[in-house]
């Protein structure tokens, strides 16, 4: 069986099927190469994906269904809390930058489960970014230092620096030194739901009928969406969503922009704990066979496509219909039956 890959970006696509191919006497990339470098593409050609966050489910891997937790953190570890802002006072950027544990997830999922290297499928990623836009050289070598050092990559070095010094107390910053040796991210069971006759599999923070627990909740981020599918010849799945964030701290030397995710401490209200996750939609969800993702949508609109993809006997493009994603909103997702898997990408 050929692999299959989607994303709501083509660069992220062109990265995860490029690491699925075989050279002369390798064996082929598994889903989660694919969707390492997928990432990492996405990294290459949006500044403010790697230090953001994300959820990744994994399926059909021989150990169960997994979830890897990707949320940033609140900022604060071992730091006193600041007096706060008041009402109507300006909060600066500072203030808002969060711990990210997606480079983590990353590792996490990739430990065990790929055959390239993380430097392999960041050169991978770098290559697939440039045929689409021009990545700055600064960022280049960002990627490439994440592929070298993986979960070391914000315990030192250049970017720990910039982010440190662009949330300096003195700038009304909170992120610490603890923030950072602290990012990591969890791998847990992924929770399993039942929909007609399709039992599927989500991460446990993802809502689906408009509750405020952590996933599609009105306390989630409104920042864009990313979503990448993989599936390999072994029938192994990976997806993830991670946010594409509008608003950062340019980190220029590094070519990466830390995104504004965090709550600032205001006076007179109950601060968000340090290192407590900052809740992100995670509109994912993996089956037999099936792993499907959707952006631009409501919870409601999620739980309906899962609805819909739980009758086996409606075509799934016609299922996708029932996600409703707003203007720009898309679901994509892999299709795996018997030797034959496709693709598949809905507005």
């Amino acid at each position: 069986m050929a692999g299959a890959c989607a994303s709501t970006h083509a660069e992220a696509a062109h990265a995860a099927s490029q690491a699925m191919l075989a050279e002369p006497g390798e064996p082929p990339g598994t889903a989660v190469d694919g969707l390492c470098a997928g990432i990492l593409a996405l990294a290459a050609t949006h500044p403010s994906v790697l230090l953001g966050a994300g959820t990744i489910l994994l399926g059909g891997m021989g150990e169960g269904q997994l979830a890897i937790d990707g949320r940033a953190r609140q900022p604060g570890l071992g730091a006193q809390r600041p007096r706060g802002f008041t009402d109507g006072q300006p909060i600066p950027d500072g203030a808002r930058v969060a711990a990210p544990t997606l480079p983590s997830a990353i590792v996490l999922a990739h430990a065990g489960r790929g055959e390239r290297t993380l430097t392999h499928l960041s050169r991978i990623a770098l290559a697939s970014a440039s045929q689409s836009a021009s990545v700055p050289a600064n960022r280049g070598e960002s990627i490439r230092a994440f592929g070298r050092e993986g979960s070391n990559f914000l315990r030192g070095g250049g970017i720990r620096s910039a982010l440190l010094a662009a949330t300096a107390r003195s700038r009304g910053g909170m992120l610490t030194e603890g923030d950072l040796d602290g990012a990591h991210g969890e791998v847990v069971a992924a929770r399993t739901m039942e929909r007609g006759k399709r039992s599927f599999s989500i991460a446990p923070w993802c809502v689906l009928d408009g509750g405020l627990d952590g996933g599609l909740g009105a306390d989630a981020p409104s920042e864009p969406l990313s979503v990448i599918v993989v599936a390999d010849a072994r029938g192994a799945l990976a997806i993830a969503v991670v946010l594409v964030p509008a608003l950062g701290i340019s980190l220029d030397e590094t070519g990466l922009i830390a995104p504004l995710l965090a709550s600032p401490v205001m006076r007179g209200v109950t601060r968000e704990a340090p290192a407590s996750i900052i809740a992100v939609p995670a509109p994912i969800a993996t089956a037999k066979g099936l792993a499907v993702g959707v952006t631009g949508g409501s919870p409601a609109a999620f739980a309906a496509l899962l609805g819909a993809l739980g009758d086996d006997s409606v075509l799934l493009e016609d299922a996708c219909k029932a996600a409703r994603p707003s203007p720009g909103g898309r679901v994509v997702g892999v299709f795996v039956d018997g030797s034959n898997a496709r693709a598949l990408r809905a507005s």
